[in-house]
């Protein structure tokens, strides 16, 4: 079963490294949205199994667009992972206090990433 994955990142060298990295799993398809607003209509629309959110978009922070779609029943349940430049305590604690699954520092550990896409999407590490 094919797995979605959902980036909310304006970065446009960040938004293609991630894509290329999941992309190479075929077992899971990635969405990508430059803004805030953009990936709120799309997670409504398509309920990805996981989103991954940039925490400073050209339209909105971050933390507003997973207050969004943790307050919206349709897209409440989608687990949500934060990412960014900015790992100080206090901006860590707000976004899981917000419902936020994880939070994973720029620049990736792609190792990381896609040990944490596999565990929100059910997706086993390929030669498991």
């Amino acid at each position: 079963m094919k797995r979605t994955v959902l980036c909310i990142e304006d970065d446009e060298l960040n938004l293609r490294l991630v894509a290329r990295v999941l992309r190479s799993r075929s077992d899971v398809s990635v969405l990508a949205a430059a803004s805030g607003e953009v990936g709120v209509r799309i997670a409504r629309e398509r309920l990805p199994n996981l989103i991954l959110l940039d925490r400073r978009l050209p339209d909105r922070c971050g933390v507003d667009v997973l207050r969004e779609l943790k307050s919206t029943a349709k897209t409440a349940r989608i687990p949500v992972v934060v990412l960014s430049g900015d790992s100080d305590r206090k901006a860590v604690t707000v976004v899981l206090e917000l419902g936020a699954e994880e939070f994973i520092s720029k620049p990736y550990d792609m190792d990381e990433l896609v040990r944490v896409v596999d565990r929100f999407c059910g997706v086993t590490a390929p030669g498991d």
